[in-house]
């Protein structure tokens, strides 16, 4: 919706514009003052009367007739249960976060979370290793559903899909997927044990 109110903002410098124009030609004309206070009184009745239909249209029609007729598919989005900060592994080396262990060909991985080690199976969770996690290694846990969205991601679908089906609004035609689970850490903090 947000989108839609800067999208609408942008179609009022026209209408300010036009302002401008009528009252730089009723300047120009030698008419009473009195006359001129009407005129531009009017003016501005119809400019904003203008403006507000032109937001209306744009932040409230305009994404129910996208949403209306546009392609819709299932497409796979995340809702956020939990974001926790974990904690490097060993206290003389703060650039491991996490013990990557190799048993009988399965792998899981190992991480200090709330000062306690946790252990996860490598099948339901996901190591994200990026400089952006320098300082602030995490633990995100995530149900994934399958929602009924508009098909595409551009900025202008997107927001259509945040205001009628939205993974957090209380009834959007979803199915529930997987519980996911993914380990944000810094590059090179994986320590690999066999």
């Amino acid at each position: 919706m947000v989108t839609f109110m800067y999208i609408s903002v942008l179609f009022l410098i026209p209408i300010i514009f036009l302002y401008s124009c009528q009252f730089n030609k009723l300047n120009k004309k030698k008419y009473s003052t009195k006359y001129k206070y009407t005129k531009i009184s009017q003016f501005v009745l119809v400019d904003i009367s203008l403006g507000c239909i032109i937001i209306f249209l744009m932040t409230f029609v305009l994404p129910s007739l996208i949403w209306n007729f546009g392609v819709k598919v299932y497409q796979p989005e995340n809702e956020i249960l939990s974001t926790d900060t974990i904690s490097p592994i060993y206290k003389s080396n703060d650039k491991i976060y996490v013990k990557e262990i190799f048993d009988n060909n399965t792998k899981s991985y190992i991480i200090n979370f709330n000062d306690s080690m946790q252990q996860y199976d490598s099948k339901s969770t996901e190591i994200v290793e990026d400089s952006l996690y320098k300082d602030d290694a995490k633990l995100i846990e995530a149900n994934q559903y399958n929602v009924y969205e508009l098909k595409g991601y551009g900025l202008i679908i997107s927001s259509v899909n945040d205001m009628y089906a939205d993974i957090y609004l209380h009834n959007p035609k979803k199915s529930f997927l997987k519980k996911k689970t993914q380990i944000c850490v810094p590059k090179n903090s994986i320590e690999k044990i066999n």
